[in-house]
């Protein structure tokens, strides 16, 4: 009997040495943090700068802002980024950089850096968010995720809503477009001719001129839509917008200009060339307002510009649409990553699953709208809104509600 209780005895005590150790394993298990890394491909002292870096700035700070102020348990996030110089052939390097670097998804904001990995992406499971959005990158859908609408189906809704809220003249309106060369511009020009082919009665196309990045001399183009009712500034960087515009209004040239957030990113550099009344009245469409939206994301982007950039904020706020539609971009992209591992977890998070769950959440940030994706759907954002350019308040004043953009 007493070998017995002995016997008990010792299997109590080993039970009560088990506990401890067992909820010790527990809560080490459950505080042990997760450092998630996403890549940021970008410029950030090349041509596209100006409008890259505030992105750039406003991915690291919102994820710094996320990890203090909103943390995803057990997730730490940290960002890391390679300079391209916005040469194209530092594109696969800066991805290559990324990758080593431990990068779980990559993020960029020109469609050419999105285009020139794709395929390489694919290769490597290796989910990518691009800002923008071309035909290239979304009709055959892969691992590359846009926070855009392909001009395709931009255009239609603009242009249909100019003629139903602005065309005060008779007949069909005469539009022109003028640009460089290069991407989303063809998409651009593609979608522009066949809207106005299918819908003569209410525009007349004089013409499309696409040239080679890095013009500045417009005699020919001034001259071949100086009477245009619109004319299209397909802007790739202030230099065209700015030496355009400052040409075409000193030739007499009279169209009222239109354009994308392309141009909005480039606010700044034209109006320094050519001061605001050359543009008043100036109508551009963008998926992400302005700084002028009444929102609340829009609101802590801001925030965090002036706060961890105070040298810089009032520059760039000055620039254009660059810093907060680059802003909402980014808190996008977190808030999908966000998503992502609230879904499926963060331990062994590989890029398989990422890409599997981005078809699977939808998120949606204040003032804005949801954006989610689907096994054929790469497009993330499919509203538009309207912003007037006003000399007199000297910013973009949106004009519109969100308008919903339809897709194949």
């Amino acid at each position: 009997m007493r070998r017995k209780w002995i016997a008990l005895v010792c299997c109590i005590l080993a039970i009560c040495m088990v506990i401890p150790m067992s909820l010790a394993c527990s809560s080490k298990e459950e505080t042990e943090n997760v450092t998630i890394t996403i890549g940021d491909l970008t410029d950030l002292t090349g041509p596209g700068a100006s409008a890259m870096k505030p992105i750039s700035w406003a991915l690291k700070d919102y994820c710094d802002y996320v990890n203090a102020e909103k943390p995803i348990k057990g997730v730490t996030l940290q960002v890391v980024s390679y300079d391209t110089q916005y040469k194209s052939d530092r594109f696969m390097l800066g991805y290559e950089d990324l990758r080593s670097q431990g990068a779980s998804i990559i993020f960029t904001a020109p469609p050419a850096m999105a285009a020139t990995i794709k395929a390489r992406a694919a290769m490597d499971k290796m989910p990518v968010i691009c800002a923008s959005a071309t035909g290239a990158l979304v009709d055959e859908p892969g691992w590359v995720f846009t926070l855009a609408t392909i001009d395709r189906y931009r255009i239609p809704v603009f242009l249909d809503w100019l003629t139903e809220n602005d065309w005060e003249g008779t007949g069909a309106a005469k539009i022109g477009l003028v640009g460089y060369a290069m991407a989303p511009s063809p998409d651009v020009e593609a979608a522009m001719k066949e809207y106005c082919q299918s819908h003569t009665d209410q525009y007349t196309l004089v013409g499309t001129t696409l040239v080679p990045f890095g013009t500045m001399t417009w005699s020919a183009e001034v001259q071949t839509y100086k009477n245009c009712d619109y004319l299209f500034l397909a802007a790739n960087g202030g230099t065209m917008a700015s030496t355009f515009v400052d040409q075409y209004r000193a030739a007499g040239g009279t169209a009222k200009l239109i354009g994308s957030d392309a141009l909005n990113a480039y606010v700044g550099a034209v109006t320094d060339k050519a001061g605001w009344a050359a543009v008043d009245g100036t109508l551009t469409y963008g998926n992400w307002g302005y700084w002028t939206l009444d929102s609340k994301q829009v609101d802590l982007a801001k925030q965090l510009l002036e706060t961890n950039h105070p040298d810089d904020a009032a520059a760039y706020e000055k620039i254009g649409s660059g810093a907060i539609g680059g802003a909402m971009d980014a808190h996008y992209a977190v808030a999908l990553l966000r998503a992502v591992i609230e879904k499926v977890g963060a331990k062994d998070l590989t890029g398989q699953k990422i890409y599997d769950t981005l078809q699977e959440v939808k998120v949606v940030l204040p003032g804005f709208y949801p954006v989610d994706f689907k096994d054929d759907q790469r497009q993330g954002a499919r509203y538009l809104d309207v912003q007037e350019w006003s000399a007199a308040d000297q910013t973009l004043n949106i004009i519109t509600d969100w308008l919903e953009t339809p897709t194949d």
